[in-house]
């Protein structure tokens, strides 16, 4: 259940509709299937297989007024409402093998592609993670070695590290300096701070992204709103993180043009 959590709140940002669509897979997953599993497919590929399933029938029964068998009924308006589409398949394809890390084939399986098709798209999904702006990033990390390979990484994507820091406190000296656009934040922190708390209190004076880098997705996955929506676990690898800072920019532009064709729908 933990990759899939993890893709479905990274997928549209979106901690409330990742927790209602994790509940509608797991609620018409074929159960034998995942138990048994076959030579070629994982448990772990046979969830993702049940969710794009589900999504693939919601969206082919909604407002026809048919369909076959009885639907599991929407408990949440969000379902319908907020991001009625998934993101392009480029993206799915990014996040499926570089963020989950499935292979090629196995992302491409999931989304009905041949494996050159999956290879094209997830190609074009890469290119989010390459010359990015040089958007100010602050982390948020108590190892020093850790810090490092993450302010490396993030360099190289064109993004700007404004500061390394390993405590709520200094986390909060640096952005009234320098305003973060996205903190990558660890759980554990020096002195027994969390990177919950410190998110949380930072968010009080600004708005900023999140991407949390820890060994403890547990501890940050427990179903509530005010949760972050892109966790990626330690031991990570570099094509994760450059994927999580990619797409989460994607993400932020493609909801910022919808909620201002929205606004601009009102006033006019």
């Amino acid at each position: 259940m933990r990759p899939l959590r993890r893709f479905l709140r990274a997928l549209n940002v979106d901690t409330v509709w990742a927790e209602e669509w994790l509940r509608l897979t797991y609620a018409s997953a074929e159960t034998d299937e995942v138990l048994s599993g076959t030579a070629t497919a994982s448990a772990k590929f046979q969830v993702f297989k049940d969710f794009f399933r589900e999504w693939a029938f919601q969206n082919a029964t909604e407002g026809d007024g048919e369909t076959k068998g009885d639907p599991l009924p929407f408990t949440d308006d969000r379902l319908r409402t907020f991001v009625p589409n998934l993101p392009p398949v480029c993206e799915q394809m990014l996040l499926l093998c570089d963020f989950v890390g499935f292979t090629v084939e196995e992302g491409a399986k999931l989304l009905e592609l041949t494996p050159e098709q999956g290879a094209v798209e997830l190609e074009e999904g890469r290119k989010l993670t390459r010359n990015l702006p040089p958007l100010p990033v602050l982390i948020l990390e108590d190892h020093g070695l850790i810090a490092q390979d993450l302010s490396d990484i993030i360099g190289e994507t064109g993004l700007s590290v404004i500061g390394i820091v390993a405590n709520e406190a200094d986390a909060i000296k640096v952005c009234r300096r320098n305003w973060p656009e996205i903190i990558v934040s660890d759980q554990m922190l020096e002195g027994g701070d969390t990177g919950l708390q410190a998110i949380e209190k930072l968010r009080a004076d600004g708005e900023f992204a999140t991407i949390y880098v820890t060994a403890y997705p547990d501890e940050v996955l427990t179903g509530l709103d005010d949760e972050p929506a892109v966790i990626v676990a330690k031991p990570f690898k570099p094509e994760a993180i450059r994927a999580a800072l990619g797409y989460t920019i994607a993400a932020r532009d493609r909801l910022g043009s919808v909620i201002d064709a929205e606004a601009e729908r009102d006033i006019g």
